[in-house]
């Protein structure tokens, strides 16, 4: 058998053909789990090991090469950074989309996507957990991109425009998700064109797993399956991503308009002539430049303050988006978050008694259930929280807590409670 060519990349035909093995693929598992009522979670790992062995399957049996199929390269480490807040910013715009497109899908289809959908997602141990990241969270984000961003994508840039080859692959992208939700599809174009800006796969990789794990975060941790209340999430929040969505994105659309249109990811620089014309040797190479060429032609110095800026930026966007982010879950369920503390702080100061404060534990259940009163009241705030947990924080450095603590733990939660009933002054 002759060697595969090294410039050869999958047809439109062989891409729809990958698509739908494993649409069917994954529609069989489905109906044989259900059946033999297993494990679901033998079934989040079975897909994504299916899909990878699709996609090995296709790109042997086609003859592609891998590399530039699959984009098997490594990005520039600016394209890498930007993904982390891109990701971010795109996780509370596509719940802000699907809260506000809801009503596409018919009541009762939409009751029972989301019953499953959070099914899927919820993990109630840490074996669980491991289990949610590992294939929700790494697996689908790595055997999906593979296969839409590389394989399909690929193909279809063969053939057509980019553009064109990225609207076709989000589509593709919604339908295998089974959600005919415009939240997919906006995905699917965040994940396309920032593939195609970069040339690798790594950075669709990064925001898919970061979105991915977004939404474990959501129904695990925060107990909430959208961040609107009722619909739309709070200005505050939303418009700082909408800002930060808008730069990260037109820094990925200023690399790709520097990838050339005709063949963004088939095309190989032509072979150079060995013998050139004179009046030709002195003209620039019209090959696109790499990354690290471009950084060539700056001096040293503008380097090391270029570097320097991009870090500290990279530093404060991410603290101020995981900011955005935290404040974002209080913000839609301030009381199930508040209760959730609660809880849990009154676990650890009761696990924390010294054998000579035991006795108190009956007074410590009662002043809590007074704090947890005052949270379903709506009356409590963060603030009286706050004091609360310095207090613990203070009490228990050493490890335990005796009766005098228990006096300093019991008085900072009289004094949140007598904080969130009393009336507010002007």
């Amino acid at each position: 058998m002759p060697a595969p060519d090294p410039r050869k990349l999958p047809s439109p035909a062989a891409a729809m053909a990958l698509f739908f093995a494993v649409l069917v693929s994954n529609l069989a598992m489905g109906q044989l789990f259900a059946g033999a009522e297993a494990n679901a979670d033998w079934l989040l790992v079975a897909t994504p090991l299916v899909l990878l062995f699709w996609i090995g399957l296709f790109v042997y049996w086609f003859r592609v090469d891998p590399k530039e199929t699959l984009l098997l390269r490594l990005p520039a480490w600016p394209d890498l950074l930007m993904a982390i807040p891109l990701a971010i910013s795109f996780v509370i715009l596509s719940d802000q989309l699907s809260s506000l497109t809801s009503d596409l899908v018919p009541a009762e289809l939409s009751e029972q996507l989301r019953e499953v959908q959070i099914r899927w997602l919820r993990a109630s141990g840490p074996r669980e957990w491991i289990v949610k990241l590992a294939t929700i969270g790494v697996g689908a984000a790595i055997s999906e991109e593979l296969m839409f961003r590389g394989f399909v994508q690929s193909a279809f840039s063969r053939s057509m425009k980019r553009s064109s080859a990225v609207i076709w692959t989000s589509f593709l992208f919604m339908l295998l998700h089974i959600l005919p939700l415009p939240s997919f599809a906006a995905a699917g174009l965040v994940l396309g064109l920032t593939a195609l800006a970069t040339r690798s796969i790594v950075v669709p990789v990064v925001i898919h797993f970061l979105n991915n794990v977004a939404a474990l975060a959501l129904v695990n941790l925060a107990g909430l399956e959208t961040l609107g209340d009722p619909v739309w999430i709070p200005a505050s929040i939303l418009l700082p991503a909408i800002a930060i969505f808008v730069l990260c994105m037109s820094y990925y659309a200023r690399r790709l308009l520097r990838v050339p249109e005709e063949g963004s990811l088939t095309s190989y620089p032509a072979r150079p002539d060995p013998d050139p014309p004179d009046d030709r040797r002195a003209l620039p190479s019209p090959a696109n430049p790499s990354f690290a060429e471009e950084l060539q032609s700056v001096p040293r110095g503008r380097r090391r303050l270029g570097w320097l800026v991009i870090a500290a930026a990279f530093v404060v966007g991410s603290i101020v988006l995981l900011a955005l982010f935290a404040s974002s879950l209080y913000m839609s369920n301030p009381q199930g978050l508040q209760a959730t503390f609660i809880e849990a702080l009154s676990q650890e100061t009761l696990g924390r008694l010294d054998p000579d404060a035991m006795d108190r534990s009956e007074e410590l259940d009662a002043t809590f259930a007074a704090l947890s009163a005052a949270n379903d009241a709506g009356s409590l705030g963060w603030r009286q929280l706050w004091g609360v947990a310095r207090a613990y924080a203070t009490t228990s450095a050493d490890g335990t807590i005796d009766s005098r603590d228990v006096d300093a733990i019991l008085e900072a939660v009289r004094e949140a409670v007598r904080g969130a009933t009393s009336p507010r002054r002007l």
